[in-house]
């Protein structure tokens, strides 16, 4: 608790040194406007519940009153570019200019630091930064985003977030595998989030369970859906079944996002993979894990960590302590 109220008291310092510096627009006179910057094109039911989250705040906080000094909360809508990271810079200044004084998101770690090739900003943390704009994600975890905000230094840390970071996550996952009765297999999507949850869950059975032996299986990343989707999720399942000792694996952690369901269903179907793994699975489209395989597949073998309400809570939570 002592952790949680020194983030929060932290953060109305820094709101009140920038966000109120700020000056709105004519669209924002009259209202305390807050940028959501999710991925509505790129992976719409990932951001489905963020967007629920964020205008449910809106409406509660409302309903209780108008601020004298603010007006009403006002969301203005952005675009959050998961495979096209510069469209969430582009958003974001044309929301600053139109009159907002904050932003809840990016919502995926990599939208932080993905490098800018055409902009005058190395990422995004780095436009955060010198543009002095505070930001509350709702669900981005990379403990490596937290080594971002240290190095800014003090007075020009402007991001803060909901959910937990991943060195937690990597503590929950290694606590479930270290008990496995075989070899440990750890499927990630290439990309910060999911790199840097892998590291901690190594780092974490290192200690844990220092003699076991645990492979790593990477794939870059690709879209869900569309017609090379099936073609990508079945080049992961042959690098898997290709894994040396892959017949003494017992415990499969899969980092993956919605494409994971697919590539699940390949493992599930495959003749290499022994049929008594189980499957740790931790990205965040894990929520709608039941979506995404077949339901006769799920009654043992599986573990879930992760929102099951896909951070629609974590959204409402950053809408209500950013107008705060």
């Amino acid at each position: 608790m002592k952790t949680a109220k020194t983030a929060v008291t932290v953060m109305f310092a820094v709101l009140g040194l920038g966000l109120l510096s700020a000056c709105g627009n004519n669209a924002c006179d009259n209202a305390f406007c807050i940028g959501l910057l999710f991925p509505t094109n790129d992976d719409r039911p990932f951001a489905a519940p963020l967007i629920s989250g964020a205008e449910e705040a809106r409406d509660d906080i409302n309903a209780s009153g108008v601020d004298e000094f603010f007006g009403d909360v006002a969301l203005i809508y952005g675009e959050e570019g998961v495979y096209a990271p510069e469209k969430t810079l582009d958003t974001a200044r044309d929301a600053v200019g139109r009159g907002v004084r904050g932003f809840v998101g990016p919502t995926y770690s990599a939208s932080f630091d993905a490098p800018y090739s055409s902009r005058s900003y190395a990422n995004f943390f780095d436009f955060l930064t010198r543009e002095r704009i505070v930001t509350v994600t709702p669900s981005a975890s990379s403990s490596s985003l937290t080594e971002l905000n240290r190095n800014a230094g003090a007075g020009n840390r402007f991001f803060f977030r909901m959910a937990p970071s991943n060195d937690l996550w990597a503590k929950v996952i290694a606590g479930e595998a270290k008990d496995a009765n075989g070899n440990i297999l750890i499927v990630y999507r290439d990309d910060t989030f999911a790199r840097n949850l892998k590291d901690g869950v190594l780092s974490e059975l290192e200690k844990l369970a220092p003699a076991r032996e645990v492979e790593t299986v990477s794939y870059e990343f690709y879209a869900f859906d569309g017609a090379a989707a099936d073609s990508k999720a079945g080049d992961v399942v042959r690098d898997v079944e290709s894994v040396d000792g892959i017949e003494d694996v017992r415990y499969m952690i899969m980092i993956v996002f919605d494409e994971g369901g697919k590539i699940i269903e390949g493992l599930l179907d495959s003749q290499a993979v022994p049929d008594n793994v189980t499957y740790h699975v931790a990205g965040t489209g894990s929520g709608r894990l039941l979506e995404l395989v077949e339901p006769d597949n799920l009654l043992s073998g599986f573990v879930v960590s992760a929102p099951e309400e896909g951070y629609n809570d974590e959204a409402y939570d950053a809408v209500v302590v950013m107008a705060l």
